[in-house]
């Protein structure tokens, strides 16, 4: 990742949390670290994480952490990664209680907000977050708004209240913004592809790039819990 868009994401992250900068820089920003948050050789321009299809679609990389998931000591962060050099570039922590589901449903919520064109290609690895807001045969979010249209009382073919449902509510309008919304699922935590001019190189490493900003933001959770 960019040295400078990392920078400017700490600082945002220094002013609203109230965590010393310095702290920040010397963890995140220190040269071990710069090197393993840059590809090991420059993207090809035309295969850039920024690509966009005919000048109106833009594809944008989420994922969700959460370590000690389901504990009380769990903490974790959210990262959407828009491409390099890029200001949209998001890490935050989650707000209470955090989860490896609420995490990914709001990478698609934030890719969602900060998005600036009509069509939109996200990349998750949650098939589960994918599920909770694809309409039609191969969703849930149909079923669960004929069981009662506030979310808050939304039901599943259990008959239990959804979890995240005020979130999955928030992205169900939002897609109605846009011209299309595609969710498209990608493996985690691969092998990095050795043809670096290749798709599949493009989407490991967005992948990869919003997977590092996530556990920047579950870094961040940590730090305010403790304090």
């Amino acid at each position: 990742m960019d040295t400078l868009v990392l920078q400017t994401i700490l600082q945002d992250i220094s002013k609203t949390y109230n965590i010393s900068f310095t702290e920040l820089k010397k963890k995140y920003l220190n040269s071990d670290t710069r090197t393993r948050l840059k590809p090991k050789s420059k993207l090809p321009s035309t295969l850039t994480p920024t690509k966009r299809t005919k000048d109106t679609t833009e594809i944008i990389f989420t994922d969700g952490s959460c370590i000690n998931n389901g504990k009380r000591n769990a903490y974790g962060g959210v990262g959407v990664y828009f491409g390099k050099n890029d200001t949209r570039n998001y890490a935050m922590p989650q707000t209470k209680p955090p989860s490896n589901q609420k995490g990914e449903l709001v990478g698609i919520l934030k890719a969602l907000e900060l998005s600036r064109l009509p069509n939109v290609i996200i990349y998750t690895d949650s098939r589960y977050s994918m599920k909770c807001v694809t309409s039609g045969k191969n969703g849930w979010i149909d079923n669960w708004k004929k069981t009662n249209s506030n979310p808050k009382l939304w039901k599943n073919s259990k008959g239990k209240s959804v979890k995240h449902a005020e979130i999955i509510a928030q992205i169900d309008s939002l897609q109605k913004t846009k011209q299309s919304v595609e969710l498209r699922h990608v493996n985690s935590h691969q092998a990095e592809p050795i043809d670096k001019n290749s798709q599949k190189y493009f989407i490991w490493y967005g992948n990869d790039q919003a997977d590092k900003l996530a556990k920047i933001g579950s870094d961040l959770y940590k730090k305010q819990k403790q304090r």
